[in-house]
């Protein structure tokens, strides 16, 4: 029956792949306690206890919100679970389309796009929310997922463009809030530097991520959405999605509600901005020296030289990387490549280098952990950690080397810590409830700090004298002195930077463009000057450096220092604070808003008015149960041996739960069965896959029924497989991986043949086995700053096998498993030796096994064997494994005999940690004899999951 259920049961398995001052550095996550939920009218929250302060603010505002969309876009759901989850550096959040849930990761977001205006929590909360409600429009697909399941919801989303999902959602970020993204000057430079450039995609690009700029369904959405809203007013958004929800695509909706299709509305979009911004082409603009490569950015930059650059670069298609650059000749070598927990993840001076750099964990409840330590660079050792178990980003270090402070991540908000360099211990410089501190700069000197401070509406700069002595820390509250943005209209300010001549320097848009402002003597003007807008600058001997936005992405421009102080007497075309766009009179006056080419009845949208802020219900304990996704009916057709054809006809289900942690697994639960009712038989299957924090548990009852192909018998198998698997110890630090995990198993499995059909109550003889195993697992991967990767696995266990009908006995057999590669990004080569030793009474049934020749069973009639492969490999998204295998066997009294066959194919893989599924093409040959290509050629997969291991040829 291998030929029939296992179909099913192989996609579903594939699936499954898919103290106030702390002297030292520690993990400032506390111990997991279990996940809690609280409700309100329209939400369930689910969240752990070191969170209920973040979600008590949500819950009274979160009904409230749902009032917000519903006046202006659409319906609100009956009830929308929220999870708030933690215990990592990365920012992020996502609304699932099928189940219809909100995820939120409660790390702030470290880069300023959303602008400092609104909690970032409640902007990430209601542009999740707009995506749930454009997920929840009527479609005529709703009959589909009332009948087979919620996994039909998938469809109507699978239609909508990128560029309108996430238009929508931060277009109404920003209308339904005081910040979001159209608020940004920064988000602003995306499409400012087309617009000046003239270097826009067009339409037919947009969601291809065919640079510039990155993240077009955000930037081109926006405009586009934008566009529309300033035509026809907010409600013609769910005008559109009325229209859609008759059965059109998006654009013909976008059509038929406006007179224009998207691709025209665009086209109107990008001749408005250019018109728009075309006075700031006035402004004398310098010279481009960095890359200008498409999809390369640099995020940060420091002098270490006269000549010498030391930059954060991100380049499409490649690891951001440390890297070090002569402005003279333009020769650029990269330092160290990592994964960078954010755009201002290095410190540099002209010794010393320091980077923020994130590794995942793996081995303590409830799941997957990100966490980022400072790290010292040198050419000589690479890259050493400084610190263990923090979450300390945006690191800072003095000119002179003294000190080095960073921003440390607590749940939602932040502080400012100093690290000690030789000990890595970390003492509290500045803390105090519901602020964030970051953003942190020091003087050349080391003795005063320059830093952002977000109260949840507004980022001011201050600064503070560093403490000199111990009794010294924290920094009193009385010794910070706010000088920018600490009262009056709310500028955006990002980037406060010490120069090198002692004054402080920093990025406002308070003359309606982003410039560079100087603040000396107890005065703040503006120095700098560029038509896009200005990141950070620094003044050298060759002329003033800066950053800015291009195109193609973040530059290093040039200008005469002379430039310095000179800018143009007008003020910008984008005043602080207003919703950015092409065509909305309140950002440009001068210009005619856009008229609508027909006349259209907007229907406002049905929802619930009224509703006040509601209350949470009190916190009670929450099980991450699987539910209902979908089923599926199943059929089948079975030849048997005289030719003669039963047919069966069954369905399946699957429920799934949600993945609680960021980046972790959810659980699943599928289940199928098929009725032969002409033999009175049947098959069916049940397949858990539950993760439990460090622990994960794997269960699967199969029972077959059918014939191989060339095979003379019907056969009947049944099999029940548990796996229960430990993750000792789990590190992911870039490319370099360390895990180690006990798997344990318990299999079962009983089969019985005839030359005919039979049934279920058919008088068969049956063999039957069962079998306990244990053993380790083991990955080292290591790849060094020179290029060169090396990777051990080893698996190794011991199985305790019986079969009750053919010995007494209980027999031992271990297997082991070595593999050892080399090579580098592009080529690896490998060596696998696999052994086993399965001493098993005579006509025993062929246990599961890894060990065994790709794309045969064995005959298993020596109880030794060993295969050896050789392979080349070309590490991918989906790596390919070019290999030749062979076989040798041997007894109790150690004969020894080489297979005569050999054994050569191509593999594809996928791997996930401990899970592997791997297919390919082998071939079998041997000298002096012919070599039948249909015979001897085959296709087979494998899995692999903990210690459940299926192998299908």
């Amino acid at each position: 029956m291998r030929r029939h259920l296992c179909t099913p049961c192989a996609i579903i398995c594939a699936c499954m792949i898919i103290c106030a001052q702390p002297l030292f550095s520690r993990d400032a996550v506390p111990d997991f306690s279990g996940w809690k939920q609280t409700s309100t009218r329209y939400f369930r929250f689910i969240y752990e206890e070191a969170y209920s302060a973040e979600v008590r603010a949500l819950t009274a505002k979160a009904d409230t919100y749902w009032n917000l969309i519903g006046q202006r876009y659409s319906r609100a759901p009956d009830k929308t679970d929220v999870i708030i989850s933690g215990r990592t550096v990365l920012p992020g959040a996502f609304a699932e389309g099928i189940h219809r849930y909100i995820h939120i990761s409660i790390t702030p977001p470290l880069d300023p796009d959303f602008s400092y205006r609104e909690h970032w929590l409640d902007l990430l909360f209601i542009h999740e929310m707009i995506h749930l409600a454009h997920f929840n429009m009527p479609s005529n697909t709703q009959p589909l997922s009332k009948v087979f399941g919620p996994l039909m919801h998938v469809f109507p989303i699978t239609g909508l463009p990128g560029w309108a999902v996430e238009g929508t959602a931060t277009v109404l970020e920003t209308e339904l809030t005081s910040g979001g993204r159209g608020r940004s000057p920064l988000f602003e430079m995306s499409y400012k530097a087309l617009a000046l450039e003239n270097s826009f995609i067009g339409f037919e690009d947009i969601g291809t991520e065919k640079e510039p700029p990155h993240g077009q369904i955000y930037v081109m959405g926006y405009l586009i959405m934008k566009s529309i809203v300033d035509r026809y007013g907010l409600e013609s958004l769910a005008a559109i999605e009325a229209k859609r929800s008759e059965g059109l695509d998006y654009a013909s909706a976008v059509r038929e509600t406006t007179g224009q299709g998207p691709d025209e509305i665009y086209r109107d979009a990008k001749i408005a901005l250019t018109r728009k911004y075309a006075p700031e082409r006035m402004i004398p603009e310098g010279s481009i020296i960095s890359s200008r490569t498409t999809g390369t950015s640099y995020r940060q930059f420091f002098f270490t030289g006269d000549s010498t650059i030391t930059a954060l670069r991100e380049q499409a298609g490649e690891p951001s990387a440390a890297i070090s650059w002569n402005i003279e000749n333009g020769k650029e070598d990269i330092l160290f490549e990592g994964h960078f927990s954010d755009n201002r993840a290095l410190a540099v001076n002209a010794s010393k280098i320091y980077a923020s750099l994130v590794t995942r964990i793996h081995h303590r409840s409830p799941g997957t952990r990100h966490q980022a330590d400072i790290y010292r660079f040198t050419p000589d050792q690479g890259l050493v950690a400084l610190t263990r178990g923090a979450d300390l980003v945006q690191p800072a270090l003095s000119t002179d080397g003294s000190r080095l402070v960073a921003t440390e991540l607590r749940g939602s908000t932040s502080r400012l810590v100093e690290i000690d360099q030789s000990t890595g211990s970390l003492r509290v410089l500045l803390e105090k409830n519901g602020l964030s501190f970051l953003q942190p700069s020091l003087s050349p000197d080391g003795n005063s700090i320059v830093f952002l401070v977000f109260d949840g509406k507004r980022s001011a700069i201050a600064t503070a004298p560093m403490p000199k002595y111990d009794f010294a820390y924290p920094i009193p509250e009385t010794n910070i002195q706010p000088i920018y943005n600490a009262q009056g209209p709310v500028m955006d300010v990002v980037y406060p930077r010490w120069s090198s001549t002692g004054t402080i320097i920093f990025a406002s848009n308070e003359r309606g463009r982003l410039e560079l402002w100087e603040y000396a003597s107890g005065t703040a003007r503006p120095v700098l000057s560029d038509p896009v807008g200005v990141l950070e600058a620094e003044k050298r001997p060759q002329g003033i450096v800066y950053r800015t936005v291009a195109g193609s992405g973040q530059v290093l421009k040039i200008k005469p220092l002379e430039e310095w102080g000179k800018v143009p007497a007008s003020m910008g075309p984008s005043a602080p604070g207003t919703i950015l766009g092409a065509a909305s009179q309140r950002d440009y006056p001068l210009f005619t808003p856009f008229t609508a080419a027909v006349e259209n009845d907007f229907k406002r949208p049905v929802f619930t008015p009224g509703i006040p802020i509601t209350d949470s219900t009190g916190e009670s304990a929450f099980l991450n149960a699987p539910r209902f996704t979908f089923w599926m009916p199943l059929f089948d057709l079975l030849v048997a041996p005289n030719d003669s054809m039963t047919a069966g006809i069954g369905a399946m289900a699957v429920f799934t739960g949600y993945p609680l942690q960021h980046g972790s697994r959810q659980n699943m639960v599928a289940a199928g069965a098929i009725a032969y009712p002409a033999d009175g038989q049947c098959a069916g299957f049940l397949i858990a896959d539950v993760p439990l924090g460090s622990y994960r548990f794997i269960g699967a009852g199969i029972q077959s029924y059918g014939k191989e192909p060339y095979d003379p018998v019907m056969k009947e198998t049944g099999s029940i497989r548990l796996s229960l698997a430990k993750t000792l110890s789990s590190r992911h630090f870039f490319r370099n991986i360390s895990e180690t995990a006990i798997v344990t198993g318990v299999d079962a499995w009983t089969t019985r043949s005839s030359a005919e059909r039979f049934s279920l109550n058919s008088d068969l003889e049956r063999s039957q086995a069962i079998s306990l195993s244990a053993g380790v697992e083991h990955l080292n991967e290591r790849h060094s700053h020179k290029g060169v990767s090396t990777i051990l696995e080893i698996d190794g266990r011991l199985r305790f096998i019986s079969f009750p009908a053919l010995s007494s006995k209980t027999f031992a057999a271990p297997e082991l498993i070595i593999g050892f590669s080399s090579g580098t990004a592009r080529v690896m080569t490998q060596l696998i030796i696999k052994s086993r030793w399965y001493d098993f009474p005579e006509n025993a049934p062929e246990p599961v096994t890894l060990v065994r020749t790709a794309g045969w069973y064995d005959s298993g009639e020596r109880p030794g064997q060993s295969i050896i492969r050789g392979a080349v490999f070309f590490p991918s998204e989906v790596p390919v494994r070019l290999y030749v295998e062979k076989t040798i066997s041997y007894g109790a009294l150690s004969e020894i005999e080489t297979d005569p066959w050999w054994y050569s194919g191509i593999e594809l893989e996928a791997r996930n940690r401990r899970s592997v599924l791997a297919g390919g093409l082998v071939t079998r040959a041997r000298a002096n004899e012919r070599w039948d290509v249909l015979q001897d050629t085959r296709f087979y997969l494998s899995l692999k999951f903990d210690s459940i291991e299926a192998f299908i040829p």
